[in-house]
């Protein structure tokens, strides 16, 4: 259970969700819990001085060494990154703790800033189906403890990713090209609720491009309009860089499974974005961002200029997928009733604060 801040009172939270915000989270099928996480103290007052004001640009999830927090911040531009290995259980979303901070980073980032998440994809990865189980057909994969988990972390960062949506924050996705997170049916879901209002993209690249000493087939996905931009051809001169740099090799063991050897160290910093990466995600983001209109246009695919919601009386969306029971919300169920119990939960939804 969080560490719970002393309480006190304080007018409505600047980070506190809309009305209509939380009204279209409901009707595209998030969990009724979700629009009220950011109304307990554990959310509005337990973090840095500055988390009042929505000025941060890019959250960065799952952020690993942070290239693309790291590619922001030199730019003179806000960027917060969350990541396990760095900021220990606040940054496993698996926790009670990992969540909520999720959530409020969620919250902090302004509209048309850019959500930017890299989450584990060992299970997800054709190399690893044999033992995940994961297929196109069985996209959950098998009863193995680190598959289980990644069910969790997957299906939680579907729900930062909701919420980032009705907030009017892009969002983008990395994985490598193998990955099978596209058939996660939480996942694919998404894809299919933001598709009804603005594009779902997917684009596919080489890391190498943007420096990485490996290939690194790669690929994003998520709403920003600008992702298409990432893709570039591999030229010789890379291809001669990379053959130079290569540490690893494939391999084909003899009942036809692939294996991957190589020098530790080498195969855990493929992993790695190259900086090169972050720029230009920052880069392509911050030009989209500034061009006019293109905030509004979002904006007006959601919700109403004279308010209310941009949706067709008749559309009925696809309900989410075995009700979210892979989020294992539960104990953020338990935590909520007993805030509301110690008098720590303010409802703070209000018309016009997103």
């Amino acid at each position: 259970m969080p560490q719970r801040p002393a309480h006190r009172a304080h007018p409505v939270s600047p980070l506190a969700l809309s009305a209509r915000a939380a009204q279209l989270l409901l009707i595209l099928g998030g969990p009724g819990i979700l629009p009220f996480l950011h109304c307990v103290d554990y959310v509005v007052e337990n973090s840095s001085h500055d988390q009042s004001v929505r000025e941060t640009i890019n959250g960065d999830l799952f952020a690993g060494r942070g290239a693309i927090n790291r590619a922001f911040i030199e730019d003179g531009l806000k960027s917060k990154a969350i990541d396990k290995e760095t900021s220990g259980n606040f940054g496993d979303i698996t926790t009670t703790e990992g969540f909520l901070r999720s959530i409020q980073l969620v919250l902090q980032v302004k509209e048309g800033g850019l959500i930017t998440a890299g989450p584990p994809c060992g299970s997800f990865i054709f190399l690893n189906m044999f033992t995940s189980g994961r297929t196109k057909w069985s996209p959950l994969g098998n009863k193995r403890g680190y598959v289980v988990e990644a069910n969790v972390i997957t299906t939680r960062l579907c729900l930062l990713l909701l919420l980032a949506f009705v907030r009017l924050v892009l969002i983008a996705v990395e994985q490598p090209l193998s990955t099978l997170m596209q058939e996660f049916p939480y996942f694919k879901w998404l894809a299919g609720i933001v598709k009804h209002f603005i594009p779902w993209l997917s684009t596919s690249f080489s890391m190498a491009i943007f420096g990485h000493a490996n290939m690194k087939p790669t690929v994003v996905f998520g709403d920003c309009p600008w992702s298409y931009r990432l893709y570039k051809k591999v030229t010789p001169a890379i291809r001669k860089r990379v053959k130079k740099s290569k540490k690893t090799v494939r391999k084909y063991s003899k009942n036809g499974r692939t294996r991957v050897s190589g020098i530790a160290s080498v195969l855990r910093k493929s992993q790695v974005y190259p900086i090169g990466f972050g720029r230009a995600v920052r880069d392509h983001h911050m030009k989209w961002m500034k061009s006019p209109g293109s905030v509004e246009t979002i904006r007006r695919a959601l919700y109403r200029p004279e308010g209310g919601l941009n949706i067709d009386p008749s559309w009925k969306p696809m309900k989410a997928p075995y009700r979210w029971r892979h989020a294992r919300l539960s104990e953020l169920t338990d935590f909520l009733n007993s805030e509301k119990k110690a008098g720590r939960y303010h409802p703070l939804i209000q018309e016009g604060l997103d």
